[in-house]
Formats: C-alpha cells, structure tokens, sequence
C-alpha cells in the first residue's frame, strides 16, 4: 500500500512542480517532516533528490516544447550550483531549528505574493530582452537563493519564477520551463552532496521519483494548455 501511496504521490508532486516550475519541494517537504516523521535533514535531502528527478523529466519535456531559455538558465545555475553545494554540506546537517518551518513558510508566501502584486502593475506575459544589468542582478539573487533552496529543501523555483518573469522580462511559460532547467542542474548537486552524506531515505526516494517522473511529463502537458495570467494564479496559489 505504501508503494503506491508514494507513486500517487509523486505524481501529483511532479504534475504540478513542473507546471509551476517550482519542483515540487514546497509539497513534499511538510509530507515528509508531519505525515511521515522525516527528521528535518533526511526530509531536505529526499526532497532534493525527488526535486532531481522531477526536474530531470520535466526538462526533457519543455526541451521539445522549445521553451526553455539555456543562457538565463545558466545566467542562474552557475551561481547556484556552488551555493548548494555548500548549504548542503555544511548548513543542512547544522539547521535543525523552528525556524526552519518559518523560514520555509515565508519564503512561499514572498513567492505568492510578489508575483500577483507585480502582476497587478505590469503584465508578466509581455515579453522584453533582459539587460546586462538585470541578469547580473540575477546572477547575485540566484547565489543567496541557492543556499536558502538547499537548506529548506524547496529546489529554488520559488525565487527563480519570478526573476525570470519580472527581472529577466520572460513570459510566465518560459520563466516555469527555464526554472525547471536551472533546478535540474542545482538540485542535482545538492542531491549528490547529501547521498554522500547518508542524508537521504533512498526507498523514499525511489517511489517517489518514479511517481514525479510520470507527473512532470503530464504538468509539462498540461502548462501548454494554460495562458500565463491563469500559470500566475495558480503558481501563486499553490505557494
């Protein structure tokens, strides 16, 4: 039973993690720690490494939708890709505190809410080419946004939507592909680094991503479908 619980719930976790490109973290994470009793570091580390998977499948389905967007993903991963690494070699074994569901509930609410106040003064949707000045302005968020997504266990998305729809001027179903590249390549790092660690429930992680992967083909499916006022609601929404 347990199995299959698993798998369901990885699809659901995939089909709406790679729609929003938000990876599904945001989800799994409270799952693992109340209805699982995951300590906090082996919750963080079987979210990366589902988030992994998840983003491993959804970016190769946004591929052959050509909407990802490689020089802002990897304006974005590169600064990233260090930065969770080291949150998760040295801060995720460490932040063991109540402060971890604070922080993680309000970096969703931030989330939510500046993309719908943003959206309320200029239209996501219309797209424009990012300046010099705003990819380097990205570059810098995305090295802090690395260590607080590793740390909490969420993937990064959260951040990366909206500076890919506000800052770097991307329609909303670019910025969710795009961000689901640039988690494939962070969350990859941050989930080797905590296997290697033994921070990982590996069953767990193993049903789960075999759920997420079914789900992120279908969340891909279905963003195609979606115009992007309405991906803003629901991205909003769902954070």
């Amino acid at each position: 039973m347990q199995p299959l619980l698993l798998l369901a719930t990885g699809a659901a976790i995939g089909c709406l993690g790679t729609l929003l490109g938000l990876g599904g973290g945001f989800i799994l994470v409270p799952i693992l720690l109340y209805a699982f009793r995951f300590p906090q570091p082996i919750a963080v580390g079987t979210s990366h490494v589902v988030i992994c998977l998840n983003a491993v499948s959804g970016a190769i389905a946004y591929d052959r939708q050509r909407k990802i967007d490689y020089d802002l993903a990897l304006c974005l991963a590169v600064p990233a890709i260090p930065a969770s690494a080291f949150a998760s070699a040295f801060i995720v074994p460490r932040f063991q505190s109540p402060w971890f569901l604070v922080a993680f509930a309000g970096i969703l609410v931030f989330g939510a809410v500046y993309v719908m106040q943003r959206g309320k003064l200029a239209d996501l949707g219309s797209e424009r080419e990012p300046s010099v000045r705003a990819r380097w302005v990205c570059a810098g968020l995305s090295l802090v946004s690395g260590v607080a997504a590793a740390t909490l266990g969420v993937g990064g998305g959260v951040f990366y939507v909206p500076m890919l729809a506000i800052l770097l001027g991307r329609p909303f179903h670019r910025a969710t592909a795009t961000s689901v590249f640039v988690l494939l390549l962070s969350s990859l790092v941050a989930a080797a680094v905590l296997v290697w660690r033994g921070q990982v429930d590996v069953t767990f992680a193993l049903w789960l991503g075999l759920g997420v992967i079914a789900g992120a083909q279908a969340g891909a499916r279905l963003a195609t479908r979606l115009n992007n006022a309405t991906l803003r609601a629901v991205f909003a929404g769902a954070v």
